[in-house]
């Protein structure tokens, strides 16, 4: 009986594990993959961070094997980069950062 109950936890754990893993890929995005989706550089991103165009809490930092990676919330960060690239040649940075918060973008 043992022996099958503990079958069945490492069942539901595998299950729990895979339900997670399907949920962090569907909603969040990986900084790496982020980058190279929106052919953006690591530089851009940091500076439009520092601008206060993307919030730092959108940056979550998770333990993994080799260290931290920094993943997004896929929903939010995908739509901003998308803003800022499209008016990032019409205005200055400063003037983009004023438009969201004036707009509570």
């Amino acid at each position: 009986m043992q022996s099958f109950l503990h079958c069945f936890i490492d069942c539901v754990d595998n299950v729990t594990m895979l339900c997670y893993n399907f949920f962090v890929r569907c909603t969040m995005i990986s900084k790496k993959d982020l980058l190279k989706e929106m052919n953006i550089s690591y530089g851009q991103l940091y500076r439009w961070k520092r601008e206060g165009l993307i919030p730092d809490e959108w940056f979550i930092k998770q333990s993994v094997s080799t260290g931290q990676e920094t993943y997004f919330n896929r929903s939010l960060i995908i739509p901003r980069i998308k803003q800022i690239l499209s008016l990032k040649d019409k205005y200055e940075l400063q003037e983009i950062n004023k438009l969201f918060t004036d707009n509570n973008v």
